[in-house]
């Protein structure tokens, strides 16, 4: 089973888009930004940006603009939620503050991030309730026992492991004299990203070659071979890297710990193993489908009509 903990990233549907509505009112004439002393006013922006050419819903041919894409969205927002409404799997006030309080605790920022954005925060509950819809739809008819998380557990003790991690920064070069001026500079006592700035041509030599963290296990073969064995604070010897040649240089490694199964833990093993049972058990996204099929939409703007005519009739064709 592919471990993902995480509520809601593994039920997301394809083209479904984030509720989001604007509570203030704009004034079209106001600017949204200057060019040179020349104004660029909402309205214009708005226009430009609802039927913008070149692009498309992934699977999709014809150019599909971002106002249809927001339109689709919010229909098929809404039909999930009539959907789940009819199905008794739509959740309660009571549930969306729940989640929502535990989303809090988890990420005491999360709701000044949010706002940061230009958002709300009803605009953030209403998120969350469309999340926890698309996961009670997900796992409709499915319960997991604590005693089905315990042998979970049993049979796989690496849940309860947070694996060791590798921070790490690569130089890149292309010959054996390139090779000599990096030892030559690494040996001088030079920090690393400094001579990845100034030798390495690789695109992280900007970032002072930062490779970024990972467990060993997500490593290329090649690239984890040279690096398994080292310790905080060295480098590797020089090894292949593509058609070039590659150091690289733990900055930081942070050992593999165990965690215990506390009751957030279990809680979020319980929400894994019910995703994982309400794969099998139903298809979302066929049931959206079928729904979309069924529901009666009436849209005003005759181009979008048009393109969601040729969408229902696309996906009912199986595509």
């Amino acid at each position: 089973m592919t471990r993902r903990l995480g509520l809601f990233g593994l039920v997301a549907l394809t083209s479904l888009g984030l509720h989001s509505h604007a509570n203030a009112q704009i004034d079209l004439n106001a600017t949204i930004a200057v060019v040179n002393g020349k104004d660029i006013k909402y309205g214009d922006y708005y226009r430009r940006m609802e039927m913008l050419e070149g692009v498309r819903k992934s699977g999709q041919n014809i150019d599909m603009p971002p106002g249809f894409l927001t339109l689709d969205a919010m229909l098929t927002e809404s039909i999930v939620l009539q959907l789940a409404t009819e199905k008794g799997a739509a959740p309660t006030d009571l549930e969306v503050a729940n989640e929502t309080a535990k989303r809090l605790k988890r990420q005491p920022d999360l709701l000044e991030k949010w706002k940061a954005t230009g958002r709300t925060e009803e605009e953030l509950r209403s998120k969350i309730r469309y999340e926890l819809t698309q996961f009670k739809l997900q796992t409709l008819g499915v319960t997991v026992t604590d005693a089905e998380i315990d042998q979970y557990v049993k049979d796989d003790p690496g849940v309860l492991s947070t694996p060791a991690m590798y921070t790490l920064r690569i130089i890149v070069v292309e010959s054996a004299i390139d090779k000599l001026a990096v030892d030559d500079q690494l040996k001088k006592g030079t920090a690393f990203s400094k001579v990845a700035e100034s030798l390495s041509i690789d695109e992280s030599k900007s970032r002072g070659g930062s490779f970024g963290t990972f467990p060993l296990q997500l490593l290329p073969e090649g690239l984890r071979k040279v690096v398994q064995g080292k310790s905080k604070g060295q480098f590797t010897d020089w090894f292949p890297f593509d058609k070039y040649q590659g150091k690289i240089y733990v900055e930081d490694l942070k050992p593999e710990s165990k965690k215990t199964l506390t009751p957030e833990l279990r809680a979020d093993l319980k929400i894994e193993l019910m995703l994982f049972k309400g794969r099998i058990k139903n298809n979302l996204p066929k049931m959206v489908s079928e729904a979309r099929q069924k529901a009666v939409v009436d849209i005003k703007r005759p181009e979008f009509a048009q393109l969601y005519n040729d969408l229902v009739k696309f996906a009912g064709k199986g595509g």
